[in-house]
């Protein structure tokens, strides 16, 4: 788990060496994985983290018992859970139990650092039938919940 970090810190260091750049290390995208079966992911804030430092949160979940795929392929032990700023509704953080968690959770270090929303990450369509649609299945559930909230 070291050696991607180190990479990515010697990355921003060489940036900062040969343009002048004042670029700082961004350590809420590094993404952490325990390889036990099912694998277990995360990235970012968990909720109590988000909590503590006094965010407004929503988390919502998926199991992966919900997911086509993963019912085919007998990998049904497990969840996708992402976290959202209650507010901006921003992603601040992703657990991951199951199958591909090692992959899925760069879906969400992607959507993190590009800024989306969960609105933005629910737009995207995803292949079915794939493990990868529990990710954005919890978005769009997460997304109806918003929308349940603000627009009756």
């Amino acid at each position: 788990m070291l050696t991607p970090v180190a990479s990515y810190e010697g990355r921003v260091a060489t940036k900062n060496a040969i343009k002048n750049n004042i670029e700082e290390v961004d350590y809420s995208l590094v993404t952490r994985t325990t390889f036990t079966h099912p694998p277990i992911s995360s990235i970012g804030l968990t909720e109590q983290e988000a909590i503590e430092k006094g965010m407004e949160i929503d988390s919502n979940r998926l199991d992966f018992a919900d997911v086509g795929s993963a019912v085919v392929l007998g990998e049904t032990r497990g969840f996708v859970k992402l976290i959202s700023d209650k507010q901006s509704k921003h992603l601040v953080g992703a657990h991951i139990v199951g199958p591909k968690a090692e992959e899925l959770i760069h879906e969400i270090a992607i959507a993190m650092k590009g800024k989306l929303t969960i609105a933005d990450l629910s737009e995207i369509i995803s292949i079915h039938p794939s493990i990868s649609e529990a990710v954005i299945g919890t978005a769009i559930s997460a997304d109806k919940g918003y929308q349940e909230s603000c627009c009756g």
